[in-house]
């Protein structure tokens, strides 16, 4: 496949138990990172509606949290790597061959 995209979640950190609305009782949250993504090769992509959530980890209710709040949870690359800068990576390749091309 040369190319699509999809949807993903990460769970980098489970903060500890919490009261859960929806459960009635105390469950284990997670705070996660869910994003969509187009990519090419599954190299080079591109991320959009990035969210933070905490949610249960029994019922998966919970809420959005900002970047802000969600930062001391999340381990230091939360991303592929590739995926993360590979647009860059793609864009800097193509300059030479533009340029000598």
């Amino acid at each position: 496949m040369i190319f699509g995209w999809g949807g993903s979640d990460i769970a980098p950190f489970s903060p500890g138990t919490s009261h859960c609305a929806t459960c009635d009782r105390a469950r284990p949250f997670s705070v996660r990172f869910v994003y969509q993504y187009a990519h090419f090769l599954w190299l080079f992509g591109v991320f959009w509606q990035k969210k933070y959530m905490v949610l249960c980890d029994v019922c998966r209710r919970g809420g959005e949290i900002s970047l802000d709040q969600a930062r001391p949870f999340l381990p230091k690359r939360s991303k592929p790597f590739m995926w993360n800068v590979g647009s860059l990576v793609l864009l800097v390749g193509r300059v030479p061959v533009i340029l000598l091309g």
